[in-house]
């Protein structure tokens, strides 16, 4: 299956859903990536051999604010704060 692309302005590109499932990547997969030849690239899903199975779903936003130290929690916080303060439309219900 050959799928095309564009990169962004960063060169950045996403990998096309029905490829992310066929290779069995899910959020926090982690991939490599290794030249081939001049003109390709082989990207790869990855297991480190220190890292857990990755968690197939995400974790919440209490569960990830826990896991932070004191001070990292307080900067989150505060960008929270700032990111729900210009979400002013939706009076910052909705801003996470």
């Amino acid at each position: 299956m050959k799928i095309f692309r564009v990169t962004g302005r960063e060169g950045r590109v996403t990998i096309p859903c029905d490829l992310r499932t066929a290779a069995g990547m899910t959020s926090g997969t982690i991939v490599s990536f290794e030249m081939v030849s001049e003109d390709a690239i082989l990207v790869r899903r990855e297991q480190l051999k220190d890292q857990p199975e990755a968690r197939s779903e995400m974790p919440s936003l209490k569960e990830l604010l826990e896991s932070l130290t004191d001070s990292q929690r307080g900067a989150a916080q505060y960008y929270l704060s700032i990111l729900c303060s210009s979400q002013g439309a939706h009076g910052g219900r909705d801003c996470v």
